[in-house]
């Protein structure tokens, strides 16, 4: 529990997403997760709401991709019939 000192606020540093140029794998990947679970879409939907929040290219973002993330993804790709295993 925060308790403000004399004229400090508290802030809610969960509720800010980082700027996209100090995002890194592992902030990335629970943003997506995160957004996953609260919207019902899959993994693939959600990279591309990011890319579109941030307004940058699938290549820009790739490099967040944490294998973990890429395997997710893969695994929405062929639930939705994107492509066969």
């Amino acid at each position: 529990m925060n308790i403000p000192m004399e004229n400090e606020e508290i802030v809610d540093q969960e509720a800010e997403e980082p700027p996209f140029e100090f995002m890194d794998e592992t902030k990335f990947h629970l943003m997506v997760e995160e957004y996953v679970l609260e919207n019902d879409v899959n993994y693939i939907d959600a990279v591309l709401f990011f890319c579109d929040k941030y307004d940058r290219e699938y290549d820009d973002i790739k490099k967040l991709i944490s294998p973990n993330l890429k395997e997710k993804i893969k695994m929405s790709a062929i639930k939705e019939g994107y492509f066969k295993e």
